[in-house]
C-alpha cells in the first residue's frame, strides 16, 4: 500500500479490513509521521501489517456494549504510542472483547510526561465502574523488541490495569507465547519487562492466564534505573480491596530476565506487591 496512510477515523461504524489472500503481506505504513487507525466500535482485521506508525498503529475505545475487536494473521513493527506502541484498548463500554492472533515486534511507548507510560505493545485498561475487558491472545504469539517507555514504564510488551471501581480486565494468552528481549523503561523506572497488571480501583480485579510453554527471555525492567520483574510485576494497590490472579501453564521458562540493569532491583522474573488497608489479594499459581 502506497505512502500518506494517515489516520483513519472510523468512529462507531463495523468496520472490516482484509488483506490480499489474507496472507499478512499487505501493509499500512505510517512513514513514522502518521496516526494510526481508530475505532469505536466493531473492527475486524485480518492479514494486515500495521507499521511506523505514531500514537499507536490501532486505538480502539469502544463505547456499546459487547463490542468486539478481531484481529487474524496480524503483524505490528515499529509502531509508537504513549498508550500502548501496537494496540491501545480503552474501552468505555460495560463488556467487550478483543481477539487477537498476532505479532508485535520493535513497538515501543513514547514519553510524553513524567508520568508512566504502559505497554510497548499493548495496553488495555478498563476505567469504567463495573467494566469488563476480555482480551483473548491467540497460540505462537510473540513479543520481541517492545519498548514501553524511556522514562518511567510499564510492560514492556503488555500493560493491563483495572481502574474502574468493580472493573474487570481479564487475559488469555494461548501456549506457546514467546516474549523476548522487552523492556518496561531504559533511563527510568521500570516494572514488568514483558508484562505488567495492576489493580487499582475498589473491587476491581486483573486476571491473567498464560497457556504451556510460554518462554519469557532476556527481558528486563529497567536498563538504567530501579526495575521490578524482569518477566512479570503485578501490584493490587491502593486503599480499597483489589485483586491479582496469575496463571501460568506447563512448562513455562524464564530465562535471563532482569530487573535492572544497573541499579536496585526485585523480582528477575516475577515481582509481585500488594499494598493498602482493605485487604488487596495477588494469586499466583505455576503449573496447573
Amino acid at each position: 500500500v502506497g505512502p500518506n496512510n494517515t489516520a483513519l477515523n472510523f468512529g462507531s461504524a463495523v468496520i472490516s479490513i482484509v488483506g490480499i489472500d489474507k496472507s499478512g503481506n499487505t501493509i499500512l505504513d505510517g512513514e513514522s509521521s502518521h496516526n494510526g487507525l481508530s475505532s469505536a466500535g466493531n473492527i475486524t482485521l485480518d492479514g494486515i501489517v500495521l507499521q511506523n506508525y505514531i500514537y499507536s498503529a490501532l486505538t480502539w475505545k469502544p463505547t456499546i456494549p459487547y463490542s468486539l475487536l478481531e484481529v487474524s494473521n496480524g503483524t505490528f513493527v515499529g509502531n509508537r504510542g504513549d498508550k500502548g506502541g501496537a494496540l491501545s484498548l480503552q474501552p468505555t463500554a460495560s463488556t467487550v472483547t478483543a481477539v487477537v492472533n498476532a505479532s508485535f515486534t520493535g513497538n515501543r511507548g513514547v514519553d510524553v510526561s513524567d508520568s508512566p507510560i504502559g505497554g510497548g505493545a499493548i495496553y488495555a485498561r478498563a476505567s469504567g465502574d463495573s467494566s469488563i475487558f476480555n482480551l483473548m491472545i491467540g497460540d505462537n504469539v510473540q513479543f520481541m523488541n517492545n519498548i514501553a517507555a524511556d522514562r518511567y514504564g510499564n510492560g514492556g510488551a503488555i500493560y493491563a490495569r483495572a481502574s474502574g471501581e468493580s472493573s474487570t480486565v481479564s487475559i488469555i494468552l494461548g501456549d506457546n507465547a514467546q516474549f523476548v528481549n522487552n523492556k518496561a523503561a531504559d533511563s527510568g523506572l521500570g516494572n514488568g519487562g514483558a508484562l505488567y497488571a495492576q489493580a487499582s480501583a475498589a473491587s476491581s480485579t486483573v486476571s491473567i492466564i498464560i497457556g504451556d510453554n510460554a518462554q519469557f527471555v532476556n527481558n528486563k525492567a529497567s536498563e538504567r534505573a530501579y526495575g521490578y520483574g524482569g518477566g512479570i510485576s503485578a501490584e493490587a494497590t491502593g486503599y480499597t480491596s483489589s485483586t491479582i490472579n496469575i496463571t501460568i501453564g506447563d512448562n513455562c521458562q524464564f530465562v535471563n530476565n532482569v530487573a535492572s540493569g544497573k541499579r536496585f532491583g526485585r523480582g528477575g522474573a516475577i515481582y509481585t506487591y500488594a499494598f493498602g488497608n482493605a485487604f488487596p489479594t495477588i494469586n499466583l499459581m505455576i503449573g496447573f
